[in-house]
């Protein structure tokens, strides 16, 4: 039997899982919660960045960070998360960019795309011009910084979509790639296991309302520091382009982004008792999400601080 298989078996046992239940009544914790109260940046912190930066970057003088996060609303939404240096952190990386935390060679090397761009171009074409059109990548370049970083890309279908994703291929080659020269020790990730979910079910008890914050394109969310800018350039038809933003492939990108902010934000620690309607009020009569808590995550200021969808009739 396969170590996946292994896993997979122990996830699905009931009497694994059972071990992990707790009382009715008795208040559970969230793992990924108290973890981003406590945790260290994962990255360095992001400076403010110089004309010379961009010269580096290969980009323009008027150039503008590329973020939809609305700085004073997320500045105010956090103003008493106890973690102070994370918070500091990520409004760092929001005006400035966030440091991807490279250490390797910074030379120059350029190598093919995979071939689902090849086989896939037109879907490619159009992925890129709507993140040219969202101001997340820029280009088209005919003449490349020397020392960019030109990694392989391709598409790949997201799941229960009929939409391909970009994928940066940023470990190749094999050893020498911009995520191996990336630091382990800042690369953990903590997620809450079902079975959290399932213990504040029983604590809030029959019927309580789950929330699920899912943030669209959340990596694509966050910007990269213009020093880091070159590490990521792609090319395509004889074209290059500098992303700006983190992309899929990169092994920070899920590191910054859980504390970083949307998916761990926190996936199962939105379970506070609330209308299907709205988030912002609690139901009355049930026991809702600890004040606290809720005020301590870093997922309550992101959903206050991204720019409301315009609801269509």
């Amino acid at each position: 039997m396969s170590t996946r298989q292994i896993k997979q078996n122990e996830a699905f046992s009931c009497a694994n899982w059972g071990g992990a239940f707790l009382d009715a009544g008795q208040k559970p914790n969230n793992p990924s919660l108290e973890y981003t109260l406590h945790m260290i940046c994962p990255t360095p912190l992001s400076t403010p960045f110089t004309a010379a930066d961009l010269s580096h970057a290969g980009l323009p003088a008027d150039y503008t960070i590329p973020t939809k996060i609305n700085i004073v609303n997320f500045r105010k939404e956090l103003r008493h998360h106890p973690n102070g240096a994370l918070v500091q952190w990520a409004l760092a990386g929001f005006e400035h960019g966030f440091r991807i935390g490279y250490n390797g060679s910074r030379d120059g090397e350029a190598h093919r795309n995979l071939k689902s761009a090849e086989q896939y171009p037109q879907v490619l074409a159009n992925n890129i011009a709507a993140e040219l059109q969202e101001g997340r990548l820029f280009g088209p370049i005919d003449n490349p910084i020397a020392h960019a970083k030109i990694s392989p890309i391709g598409v790949v279908p997201k799941p229960h979509s009929d939409k391909f994703r970009t994928i940066n291929h940023l470990s190749y080659p094999f050893g020498t790639s911009i995520n191996d020269g990336m630091t382990d020790g800042t690369l953990y990730t903590q997620y809450d296991r079902l079975d959290s979910a399932a213990n504040w079910i029983r604590y809030f008890g029959k019927g309580c309302y789950l929330a699920k914050l899912d943030i669209e394109s959340a990596f694509r969310n966050l910007p990269v520091h213009p020093l880091d800018v070159p590490l990521q350039y792609i090319q395509f038809e004889g074209k290059a382009y500098a992303d700006l933003c983190l992309v899929f492939g990169s092994r920070s990108s899920r590191n910054i982004q859980c504390g970083r902010w949307s998916r761990r934000l926190d996936r199962t620690q939105q379970l506070w008792s609330t209308p299907r309607k709205s988030l912002s009020r609690r139901l009355p009569g049930r026991r809702s999400f600890p004040e606290n808590m809720r005020r301590s995550s870093v997922s309550h200021g992101i959903a206050h601080a991204l720019p409301r969808p315009s609801r269509q009739t």
